[in-house]
């Protein structure tokens, strides 16, 4: 996001016109952005009952989880998410204490919520699972394999994937930029060079 209003802000000074930037976060994070709110040395002072590097990512509070032909990724931050969450697994007593409102009481307790949202989902098919994740608000996802995202409806509808000419992988697919401008569309002209060819023959100066 932040790499398109860059690009954006540089297009509006050269020519004086600015424009829309759509960014979308799951292409976003293909392109290895994950930053986090506080550094990891730094949560032992912020929430001392923890231990200092707890479980991350897929192991952590942000969890992969089962289902019945595949599995999604949950990411309850807040206290409205977490509510989504819980009616989404069903609502289990375990879990219905306003202690769990509080997010390092879910980061400490990681290992019952997961054995508890696994059991109640690991038996529903994918697509269901995360449309009803979605009515209740919770941001969930499909965990793709690199087939599966290369059909995806998202994928496809915003053309994030191009077809080159001439390049040493035929017809390969060739990722694009994450960012989409309304005005001045992202474009791959060409491939990358091949082995001892002018690299900027072609080129504007």
């Amino acid at each position: 996001g932040a790499a398109g209003a860059l690009v954006a802000i540089l297009d509006r000074v050269r020519s004086g016109t600015g424009q829309t930037v759509e960014v979308s976060v799951q292409e976003a994070a293909l392109s290895g952005l994950y930053p986090w709110g506080i550094p990891l040395a730094d949560y032992q002072r912020h929430y001392p009952m923890m231990a200092s590097s707890p479980p991350r990512a897929a192991d952590g509070n942000y969890m992969v989880l089962p289902c019945a032909d595949g599995y999604v990724r949950v990411l309850p931050a807040t206290p409205a998410h977490w509510r989504g969450f819980v009616k989404l697994v069903g609502s289990p007593e375990a879990l219905a204490g306003p202690e769990w409102d509080f997010l390092p009481f879910r980061i400490m307790n990681g290992d019952l919520i997961r054995a508890l949202a696994t059991e109640a989902l690991q038996s529903r098919p994918r697509r269901e699972v995360v449309d009803e994740g979605r009515r209740h608000g919770v941001p969930i996802g499909p965990v793709n394999t690199p087939e599966e995202f290369v059909r995806e409806t998202q994928t496809v509808v915003r053309g994030y994937f191009r077809r080159l000419p001439e390049t040493p992988l035929g017809d390969a697919p060739v990722a694009a930029a994450p960012f989409v401008f309304s005005r001045t569309p992202v474009s791959l002209r060409r491939g990358a060079p091949r082995a001892n060819e002018d690299d900027v023959a072609g080129l504007p100066p």
